[in-house]
């Protein structure tokens, strides 16, 4: 049996909320790299150096289109001297509905975000 118009457009949402937030937090992630590649005024291909892959390939890991895994982050950190912290960290009520409103998700259904927080130097 086919799903009724509403269950289809309650899936859609819902799929266009999990882009949504997977979008926000790897744009979190990356601008923090810029950042600090920027205090310390390295480009792509010093970092590219660092790690020991092309330019391209930091490129795309910077841009999206080459996935961005949790050990390559932290491979990241390691070679600029910086510790990544991930916090989940509680939305209040108010604000995440309105934001589930912007999204067409349903309310209540996100309670928590992944967000990095930052990262801090190491001395």
């Amino acid at each position: 049996m086919s799903d009724s118009l509403l269950e289809q457009w309650l899936k859609e949402a819902d799929a266009s909320g999990k882009l949504a937030a997977q979008e926000e937090f790897l744009l979190e992630v990356t601008e923090a790299i810029w950042e600090e590649l920027h205090r310390r005024q390295w480009d792509t291909s010093q970092l590219a150096e660092a790690l020991g892959k092309s330019r391209t390939q930091v490129t795309q890991l910077l841009n999206g289109s080459r996935p961005l895994t949790l050990r390559t982050l932290a491979e990241i950190g390691r070679v600029l001297g910086v510790r990544v912290q991930v916090k989940f960290l509680r939305i209040p009520q108010e604000k995440m509905e309105k934001k589930e409103q912007r999204q067409g998700v349903g309310v209540g259904r996100f309670r928590q975000r992944e967000e990095v927080r930052g990262m801090e130097t190491l001395a």
